[in-house]
């Protein structure tokens, strides 16, 4: 007996470990999409919209290149994690501000990117040596660089920035106007909070009150 399986036992554990094999690559097949090992295009789901992989790659790439620009010692793994952790939490927040753009029907109009990029330079090219007149920002510096060529590239990204914020002000004005209680509306809740009524109260019986006779 023990002769009969040494016999059979290499071949059973080859194909046994051809039959794992060609499970496991059908299975990842149709998580990827029939592509195989390296085809995974997706990185998840939110709210049934799928996120390419790849962005998200890119994003958490771009997030770590910047963490570790701001350290003093080298990222480790849980770092790393921590990163990728917060940039997934980004799209998930993306992603509920849009449902709610879509469901209020907000918009951004690319005259009011415009004013904002002209009007509301940000922090960053507010502090920029090349806009700076005697240690201070100067908006005619800002305003003649946003005419050259060279800010193109710059505005582009600018473009993406300020119809995000003035997409959440928006939103934001809708949902204190939803909560805003009125003047006339406060009053009326102190009257019936506090307001107070004596009432003074007689019974009359009507057998007393008018014999049977007179009924």
């Amino acid at each position: 007996m023990m002769n009969y399986f040494r016999k059979y036992a290499a071949p059973l554990i080859v194909i046994t470990g051809l039959a794992f094999f060609i499970w496991l690559v059908v299975d990842l097949s149709g998580v990827t999409g029939g592509g195989g090992f390296a085809s995974t295009t997706t990185a998840g789901k939110i709210d049934g919209i799928s996120i390419d992989a790849r962005t998200y790659e890119l994003a958490v790439q771009n997030a770590t290149e910047q963490q570790q620009k701001q350290s003093t010692t080298t990222l480790g793994l849980d770092d790393i994690q921590r990163i990728r952790d917060q940039v997934w939490e980004q799209y998930v927040d993306q992603a509920i501000l849009q449902h709610e753009y879509d469901k209020r029907h907000l918009t951004v109009q690319s005259s009011e990117i415009a004013a904002a990029i002209e009007q509301s330079p940000p922090e960053e090219v507010q502090q920029a040596p090349d806009f700076q007149t005697n240690g201070k920002f100067d908006m005619d510096k800002y305003h003649r660089w946003l005419r050259s060529p060279g800010a193109a590239p710059v505005i582009d990204v600018l473009q993406d920035r300020y119809k995000d914020q003035i997409l959440q002000a928006k939103l934001l004005r809708q949902v204190v106007t939803d909560v805003f209680v009125s003047p006339q509306e406060l009053w009326q809740q102190y009257r019936d909070d506090h307001e107070t009524v004596t009432i003074d109260l007689t019974a009359i019986i009507g057998r007393n009150a008018v014999p049977d006779s007179e009924a």
